[in-house]
């Protein structure tokens, strides 16, 4: 964007990336994160994060009543549906900055506080959770994570296209089907993760960047952006359910499955869950489009 002012590279950074605009009733925050930037010598991707942390935390953070009635949560009176809503907006463009933190230029323990505080004040993780990890060893832990990630794709990929031979398969959606394997993926993502000394946040970031493939030219999931984002919040809801953990199991074992030298290991492991004619029948009862 060579010759555009920071106002216009950092506003295109919001439209192209985060499929965003500024309002007009947020304008002057928007300049006065710019004019910032700019007094910082920050680039566009810095001052785009930031406008978005803000805009985010501002639908989930309590605020001053300006009639002195005490604190107003913007969270409070939202129906269920309102809630969920703003979750999966921030946890889609929370998953973008982190997997695009390496293009600002701003410190990324910075960046990462505030994806921190506005993860903790839209319920998404707890606010014990660690903050940040040293910004040097973050970037490394997520490339790596990726990488692994990467390799076992390949893997779902095989899998998928042995998967209705099973016994389980017929009981379930295609629908449920996609959801299984991204459990499996979630497991697999946190054994890589847990190995690679990852939080998880990068773990968040590293499987939506992953199973939002829909632009790939050869997608496993096929799922937006949105739909990654609305599927990882889904996964994280079951997870602690036995059927579910049950699954994410399979998937972390399949990577110590797959490092295995024994010459009789099975090299098709994600698909054992789907021969568990009772496991997939749980599946089809609980998860739902």
């Amino acid at each position: 964007m060579f010759g555009f002012s920071l106002r216009e590279k950092t506003e295109s950074v919001i439209k192209e990336l985060f499929i965003f605009y500024v309002e007009d009733v947020h304008r002057p925050t928007f300049e006065s994160i710019v004019s910032q930037a700019k007094a910082s010598n920050q680039n566009e991707y810095s001052a785009a994060f930031f406008y978005m942390l803000i805009r985010m935390n501002m639908m989930v953070q309590p605020f001053d009543s300006e009639t002195d009635d005490g604190l107003i949560d913007p969270k409070d009176g939202r129906t269920k549906e309102e809630t969920k809503q703003v979750q999966d907006f921030i946890q889609n463009h929370t998953s973008k900055i982190y997997s695009h933190i390496y293009l600002a230029n701003s410190p990324e323990s910075d960046i990462q506080e505030w994806l921190h505080q506005v993860l903790v004040n839209a319920n998404l993780i707890g606010s014990d959770e660690d903050k940040y990890v040293d910004e040097d060893s973050s970037s490394e832990v997520l490339e790596k994570l990726m990488e692994g990630m990467e390799i076992y794709k390949n893997i779902l990929q095989i899998s998928m296209n042995f998967v209705q031979s099973t016994e389980g398969y017929k009981y379930i959606s295609e629908y449920q089907c996609k959801f299984v394997f991204g459990l499996q993926y979630l497991g697999i993502a946190d054994c890589i993760g847990q190995a690679q000394g990852a939080d998880d946040m990068t773990v968040m970031a590293a499987f939506a960047a992953k199973t939002a493939d829909s632009q790939s030219s050869e997608p496993i999931f096929n799922w937006t952006a949105g739909e990654a984002g609305e599927m990882f919040r889904k996964m994280t809801e079951v997870q602690g359910e036995d059927w579910a953990f049950k699954i994410m199991v399979n998937g972390g074992n399949a990577v110590s499955e797959t490092l295995s030298k024994d010459e009789n290991k099975d090299m098709l492991p994600l698909l054992k869950v789907f021969e568990d004619v009772e496991l997939m029948k749980e599946v089809a009862k609980n998860v739902l489009p």
